[in-house]
């Protein structure tokens, strides 16, 4: 450090082996650092000067003839802020390798080889062949200063050494003594080996992937660890600021498991006495989130159940960007009656809602349906409901909703348009359904319990549902519990009862219907029409293998459709057949149902509308649920 020579403060020897050379000055111009050496290894060299004008030149300066004894420079990092680096004068060659150079210009006579180089404001790598690539960021070929150690991140230097250069090309007296970088630290490391004069910061600590989900503390993470020492504790934590769960990590291959313990629980180490630390986090993707109306908070990060993590509104659980497709969110008991999701951020209509569930998210109940309610709101217009203000309970945008009660749900606008449909819930963008949900005192201009866009129709699915006392009407008029689909309008069915009207749709099957059912279109297998739906006027539906106690008037065709029926059931329970000698016990045909029932939604066939086993011995009732009963009789037996 800070020597004056001739011709630099190391002169005419065969090697220089983790040195460090810091503000040297040769008075003859040439060799700062050192003049005349065959081989420098493993050494650093910063701001040497070669004249007394400070003019920052030749940190190694070889002299020798050409051939074999030219110099080598093998795993050397040169850090100069002015003119320096490796230089030969006339014929000769420093031929350079591993290493890093960082200067302002080249000086000629230094061939490069597997090193990174940085002249003036262009860093390149140079391949072991002399191809040279631009390194776009000069940031990526950093190193620490103190330490010369490569800044782990996005650094070519770091992995990027050729240890064949390494252990060939030394003289074998240099060879005898290598093997250490800079400072001491095993030169090889994992079979790893870096560029320059200093190995990445492995002798310590090294936690890869910890931008989310996991903390380390104690000791600096991706840092200056190669002070740290024997025994110094380390502590390992989990967070829960992204989609990606910590479960655990492997630390140096043994597994810390996370999910073992409470909440909280952190692992703390100890730094051994050498070799390496490596944390290895392993990593879920978060695919459930939680909700609770009652002790939730929307500030919370909604990873876990309870009063510190779950979210407290559905409108906060629906927007959260950190959702992926595949997740479920958790809804506990509750009624959730605040917070919306504004129409200029689902984009659907000019409704506001409770939830929006978006495309592959499922939202399910934790708890009992009748106790986790969606609640919407009035306008404030005492005759309908509808206009400025309504909050819809539901909007589903290809996912789903499963064991809600939505009630007192309504539209924004009149018109009769688009915007007017479905005061309970709304389907639109494909594949959407709701499962087990009951919707009740919903308003809308069409489908005041439920609906959908005219395009999505065909993917907008009722399943083991229950829509009654829902109405239709315009702003001002009295709601009316007929019209264009009081119970469902665009929507298809499945084990479900409308206690209401089915307007335009695409299939409904084992369905239990009160009202009117019609439009082109629209198919009803194995289902129950109540007189007014089979005997109401309209568009023309196709019906086939259904029952009504009225006449399928206006509708055709009605094969093996049976009319003018008897039928007992447990309206406003299960919708059972009462009694085998109903219209409805056993007279449905099965394979109508395996044919109809949507293959995505499969794990749900097997349920009748009340929960219990839908087809019995190789039997379907006609309607959306299935009588109990036993098919070989009942035998009593005496003892």
């Amino acid at each position: 450090t800070n020597c004056v020579a001739g011709r630099g403060p190391v002169y005419n020897v065969g090697g220089v082996v983790r040195c460090r050379f810091l503000y040297n000055v040769s008075t003859e111009g040439a060799g700062g650092a050192v003049f005349n050496v065959n081989c420098g290894c493993d050494s650093y060299f910063k701001n040497s000067y070669s004249g007394y004008y400070k003019r920052y030149m030749h940190d190694i300066y070889n002299n020798t003839s050409p051939g074999p004894s030219n110099g080598i420079v093998i795993n050397c990092t040169f850090d100069t802020d002015g003119h320096g680096g490796p230089h030969a004068a006339g014929a000769n060659t420093v031929y350079v390798y591993n290493s890093i150079v960082k200067t302002t210009s080249d000086e000629g006579g230094a061939k490069y080889h597997n090193s990174v180089v940085t002249f003036g404001n262009v860093s390149t790598y140079v391949s072991d062949f002399g191809e040279t690539t631009t390194i776009t960021n000069r940031d990526a070929v950093a190193f620490t200063e103190e330490s010369c150690r490569p800044v782990a991140g996005f650094n070519p230097a770091v992995g990027a050494g050729n240890y064949a250069y390494y252990t060939n090309l030394m003289p074998a007296a240099v060879a005898a003594i290598a093997g250490k970088d800079l400072w001491g630290n095993p030169r090889l490391v994992n079979g790893v080996l870096d560029i320059g004069a200093v190995s990445c910061d492995r002798a310590a600590v090294k936690a890869g992937d910890t931008s989310t989900g996991l903390d380390v503390t104690g000791v600096e993470k991706d840092g200056l660890w190669h002070d740290a020492e024997e025994n110094a504790k380390f502590t390992l934590s989990r967070n829960y600021t992204s989609p990606k769960l910590l479960r655990g990590a492997y630390v140096n291959g043994t597994y810390v498991d996370f999910n073992a313990h409470e909440d909280g629980w952190n692992y703390v180490g100890a730094m051994p006495s050498a070799g390496a630390v490596e944390i290895v986090p392993d990593y879920a993707t978060v695919n459930d989130w939680y909700v609770d109306a009652n002790l939730g908070n929307d500030a919370n990060d909604g990873l876990r159940p309870g009063a510190a993590h779950a979210f407290k509104t559905l409108a906060r659980a629906s927007t959260n960007s950190l959702m992926e497709a595949g997740a479920t969110v958790y809804v506990a008991e509750g009624v959730y009656n605040t917070g919306v999701v504004p129409s200029s951020v689902h984009g659907v209509d000019s409704t506001d809602s409770r939830l929006m569930v978006p495309v592959g998210i499922r939202f399910a109940a934790s708890g009992d349906r009748n106790e986790t309610i969606i609640e919407g709101a009035s306008s404030g217009d005492t005759v309908c409901g509808i206009g400025n203000g309504a909050v819809r309970c539901c909007i589903v945008r290809g996912g789903s909703v499963q064991g809600f009660t939505m009630r007192n749900g309504n539209v924004n606008a009149s018109s009769g348009t688009e915007n007017d449909q479905g005061g309970g819930i709304r389907f639109t963008s494909g594949d959407s359904f709701a499962y087990d949900c009951e919707i009740y005192n919903c308003n809308a201009v069409r489908g005041g319990g439920a609906a959908s866009g005219a395009n999505d129709q065909m993917r907008a699915r009722l399943v083991r549902c229950y829509l009654h006392d829902n109405t239709v009407n315009t702003e001002g008029v009295e709601p009316v519990r007929v019209g264009e689909g009081r119970g469902a309008y665009r929507c298809s069915g499945y084990n479900t009862v409308v206690d209401g009207d089915c307007y335009v749709g695409k299939t409904w099957l084992n369905c239990t219907i009160t009202g009117r059912c019609w439009g082109n279109g629209t198919t009803f297998y194995n289902c129950f029409i109540g007189a007014d739906g089979a005997s109401g006027s309209g568009v023309a539906a196709t019906f086939t293998n259904c029952v009504t106690s009225g006449t399928f008037k206006d509708h055709s065709p009605h094969a093996g459709c049976w009319e003018n029926k008897t039928y007992t059931f447990n309206r406003n329970k299960n919708w059972r057949p009462r009694s085998k000698d109903s219209a409805l016990f056993n007279t449905g045909d099965d394979s109508l149902y395996a044919a109809h029932f949507p293959e995505d939604l499969a794990q749900f066939a097997n349920l009748d509308f009340a929960g219990g086993e839908r087809v019995l011995e190789g039997r379907i009732d006609v309607g959306a649920g299935e009588m109990i009963y036993d098919p070989k009789g009942t035998q009593i037996i005496l003892r």
